[in-house]
């Protein structure tokens, strides 16, 4: 047996936070350093295996307390505002005050809970302590209480005229994988996991798979002698889309951005909010970025946000994700709800113009100054557990991503002070730079915003048929 001092195990935990989580490596030094001052240790690796353990159940044990902790909280919160909403229907009803005991908190009230099963963020959308109409669910309020720890109801009116309530970011990473073990090692998942279930995931893959016919009814030369068009709904004609779709990998299902053979893990994906913080995050199996995958993120945040909420959401085709959208009514009870934008850095570019016109976030109202980038340094703070997640068992991979998740999100959230002053000076710079940029045009603001619908509005519009291209000529001819 091995007993290991508690605050070792902490030391050893927050560590393993900043690189890459190596018990060998810890047991081998510390026999190394025991050796050299004459301490010797029967065996080949007498640490390693039960050291191991130790890290592995106080890592678990740390995570249950702290997701007990909250339930608590979350309960007795749930408690007082129910109590408070009773409260208050109750004066309506009857002018004259109704005195009422207050409730308190005692010891045996705490006793009587019992500690939390794993939980998954399908579980956790269920919010006991307001109507899903009114606020964000306690599972997005835990994530990052600047974004979804507001109180008080936004008015429709200025939510419609300032853009989207809250702006979220897509994006899928194929350097994280998975090596196919022939099997798993026991279900251990995180108490406050990010992970959607594979069963959520599979139910959006069956409802693609179901939308889309097998084959297509139109042979390719319709297709190619059809004249350009606006497809439903769409803002961009078809030759635009059509373009943007050959310019991006991802807008390709069936290619193959991984080597899929011997890993049951080719990437994952992750949906986050502006603060480059994680919000929900998917284990991949296809070589390639299948749409289903991005569809359930977007399908398991609005599960979490009260209905009337519009949400701006950034993917690098986003283009291509809101054409599928209308065209197989995929997300149909949502679609009104989402403003749809392309990142501004890199991916933008690979658009046609035509499509930078309505997606780029600098021309959607509500997007800012969002950039998308912060999928990028989310993967970033991950990098350094790529080989290890690699090579370890399936849950255990899934574990140790969460922990690092929560580690970061924590990170984010300590910072978010200078990041809002940060920001702040760089809007206020944007700001100032537009007014003089404005004063020095000498134009009227409207006159600006009507020469600015007329570009869109010729830019987008569907290119001329070819048979319409030879009557013009030849009526200028006769």
């Amino acid at each position: 047996s091995l007993y290991v001092d508690i605050c070792m195990l902490d030391f050893v935990n927050r560590l393993f936070l900043r690189v890459s989580p190596n018990v060998t490596a810890w047991c081998g030094a510390l026999e190394d350093y025991l050796r050299q001052q004459k301490y010797y240790l029967r065996g080949q690796d007498p640490l390693q295996r039960h050291f191991g353990n130790c890290v592995l159940w106080f890592t678990s044990l740390q995570d249950a307390a702290h997701t007990h902790v909250k339930q608590i909280l979350e309960n007795v919160r749930s408690d007082l505002i129910i109590t408070a909403n009773r409260r208050a229907t109750e004066m309506s009803e009857n002018p004259a005050p109704v005195a009422e005991p207050t409730r308190t908190v005692n010891s045996e009230d705490c006793s009587s809970f019992v500690p939390p099963a794993p939980l998954s963020p399908t579980s956790g959308c269920e919010t006991q302590d307001l109507p899903k109409s009114s606020r964000a669910s306690a599972y997005l309020r835990s994530r990052c209480a600047l974004c979804f720890g507001s109180t008080t109801s936004p008015n429709p009116a200025d939510m419609t005229a300032a853009g989207p309530r809250i702006i979220v970011m897509l994006d899928a990473c194929f350097t994280h994988k998975h090596r196919d073990q022939h099997g798993r090692d026991p279900p251990r998942l995180h108490p406050d996991t990010m992970f959607i279930p594979e069963e959520e995931v599979k139910k959006w893959e069956a409802k693609v798979r179901d939308a889309r016919p097998t084959k297509s009814t139109k042979r390719q030369t319709d297709t190619e002698n059809q004249d350009d068009h606006f497809e439903q709904c769409m803002r961009v004609p078809k030759s635009a889309l059509d373009v943007c779709l050959g310019s991006f990998n991802a807008a390709h299902e069936t290619l193959a951005k991984a080597s899929a053979s011997g890993y049951d893990n080719t990437a994952d994906a992750a949906l986050l909010y502006p603060h480059d913080a994680c919000l929900f995050m998917v284990a991949m199996d296809s070589p390639g970025e299948r749409q289903h995958f991005m569809l359930a993120l977007i399908g398991e945040l609005f599960k979490h946000i009260p209905d009337d909420w519009s949400v701006g959401v950034l993917y690098d085709i986003g283009c291509q994700t809101e054409r599928s959208c209308l065209k197989w009514g995929f997300l149909k009870e949502y679609l009104h709800h989402i403003i749809w934008g392309v990142w501004a850095v890199f991916h933008t570019y690979g658009h046609n113009w035509a499509c930078q016109l309505i997606y780029h976030p600098r021309k959607c109202r509500g997007l800012g100054l969002c950039d998308g980038e912060g999928c990028e340094r989310c993967w970033s703070c991950l990098s350094h557990l790529v080989a290890y997640t690699r090579v370890v068992g399936y849950y255990l991979r899934l574990y140790t991503l969460d922990t690092q998740l929560h580690y970061h999100n924590e990170q984010t959230l300590w910072n978010a002070g200078e990041w809002l002053r940060r920001k702040t000076r760089q809007c206020n710079a944007r700001r100032l730079q537009a007014e003089h940029d404005f004063q020095e045009s000498e134009q009227d603001i409207m006159f600006l915003r009507a020469q600015w619908e007329d570009q869109v509005e010729s830019q987008t519009r569907p290119l001329p048929s070819e048979l319409s291209i030879v009557l013009v000529k030849f009526y200028e001819l006769t």
